[in-house]
């Protein structure tokens, strides 16, 4: 098997007449992926580097230029140029035809066939179409060797220093959310672990002391906006990669940071409070503040908590749909979140994957009348209902589960099977839960 640089690719495929217009002009790449990983006894590594139309996915050999996320068109368009000068040939370990007719279809068969060598690596190239018509075939190529091939290792070191640089520019430019943050540090002498996590505009927080101080509930998002002001306040990026002086994980003075962000961009600190040189700058106000924010976020040390009566008898109560698009996704659910001035029951619509889900807060005669309602419609009776039509596949389908005070339950679900009226009586449920959400935005 040959491989070629771009360039010497698109001869093969452009008619000559044409080749020399076509030459004069860089062919554009569609994608491009690299991937390479390195296993073996004391020594693991691993990047991988993917580029299509207006996004980018890497990460690196340092975590520092981690991204994922969004970038300008004119980084594919640069890459392409700069592709079309790498040598794509005689790479050392590349697997030949003979080899791929033999069984070994990917990259992940090597590292069973052969224990010798312990680098993995594949790239593929996909062009986009060409003025000619004659885009050529993606360009899919993989191999092993023992992270010792010159070529390979001149290529790999042009595009770490290319997605080195289009990472620095992109984190730059791009917005990030908090996805995650695990924090352990002390709290009134006692070891406490703070875990964090945001999904569906949906924050979760949990403290747990492990002497029985346990606690997690969904608190309000505007905690997010505290946070990332506390990371910029005190530059908590440059805090990444910090292990302190003597580092000792099993002393109570341990503490650990771990911010991930949807860019997939990290801040991982860890270290000891109690030793010369461990801890990062600035250390002690970012551990007062950092815990304040997550403390008040679950309502300090005495939360109140809802009563039986707010709770209401309808405990937990979700319901999804689903068709053959993206906008026939549709959810409601019924859950509990923390806000500033206390506990709330929360109705919670989400209709299409894509659209900003609606929420209202649930008072107790609101509570009364979704479990009037789920007892009118009589859904009770369709507790273990479990259908599914094999023979229909237009991709219908829903979920219902609710949970009582007293333990009664109501579980259902079907693939294009329905239990006895389902259309009427989910009719009649969605529209007053859909009341009580228009009827509170109005109200605002």
């Amino acid at each position: 098997m040959y491989f070629f640089n771009v360039l010497t690719l698109l001869a093969l495929f452009i008619p000559a007449a044409a080749f020399a217009e076509e030459t004069s002009t860089v062919p554009q790449i569609r994608y491009f992926q690299y991937w390479m990983k390195i296993d073996r006894p004391g020594e693991y590594k691993s990047l991988s580097y993917s580029l299509m139309n207006s996004r980018m996915d890497v990460y690196g050999p340092q975590q520092s230029f981690d991204f994922s996320g969004p970038v300008d068109k004119s980084v594919l368009k640069e890459f392409s140029s700069l592709l079309t000068e790498l040598d794509l040939q005689g790479w050392d370990g590349t697997v030949t035809e003979e080899e791929k007719a033999k069984g070994i279809r990917d990259a992940f068969d090597l590292s069973r066939m052969e224990d010798g060598k312990k680098c993995v690596w594949s790239m593929k190239i996909v062009f986009a179409d060409n003025p000619h018509g004659n885009t050529p075939e993606p360009i899919e190529f993989f191999g092993m060797d023992d992270d010792n091939s010159p070529k390979r290792l001149q290529a790999e070191e042009v595009l770490t220093n290319f997605f080195r640089k289009q990472c620095e520019i992109a984190q730059a430019a791009t917005p990030r959310h908090i996805e995650i943050i695990s924090y352990t540090t002390l709290r009134k002498d006692k070891k406490v672990y703070y875990s964090l996590s945001v999904e569906e505009d949906m924050v979760r927080l949990s403290r747990d002391d492990w002497q029985g101080g346990y606690m997690t509930e969904y608190v309000s998002a505007d905690l997010l906006p505290k946070l990332d002001a506390l990371l910029k306040e005190y530059t908590l990026d440059t805090w990444h990669g910090f292990k302190g002086a003597e580092y000792d994980y099993k002393a109570q003075s341990a503490f650990e940071l771990h911010v991930q962000f949807d860019t997939v961009q990290k801040i991982i600190a860890k270290g000891n409070s109690d030793k010369s040189g461990g801890t990062p700058a600035n250390f002690a106000e970012v551990d007062t503040k950092l815990r304040a924010l997550l403390d008040n976020a679950l309502g300090g040390d005495n939360p109140v908590m809802l009563s039986d009566e707010e709770l209401g008898n309808v405990r937990e109560f979700s319901y999804s749909s689903s068709g053959m698009s993206m906008d026939s996704f549709i959810t409601y659910r019924i859950y509990h979140r923390r806000d500033a001035d206390g506990p709330h029951v929360i109705l919670r619509r989400q209709r299409g994957l894509r659209q900003k889900a609606a929420e209202v807060i649930l008072d107790t005669a609101a509570l009364q009348g979704i479990e009037t309602c789920i007892r009118d419609l009589n859904l009770l009776e369709w507790n273990g209902f479990r259908g599914n039509n094999k023979y229909v596949l237009d991709g219908e389908g829903f979920g219902l589960s609710v949970k009582f005070a007293d333990g009664t339950e109501i579980n259902a679900s079907g693939s294009n099977a329905f239990p006895k009226e389902y259309g009427k009586r989910m009719d009649g449920l969605l529209a007053f839960l859909d009341g009580l959400i228009e009827n509170s935005a109005e109200a605002e």
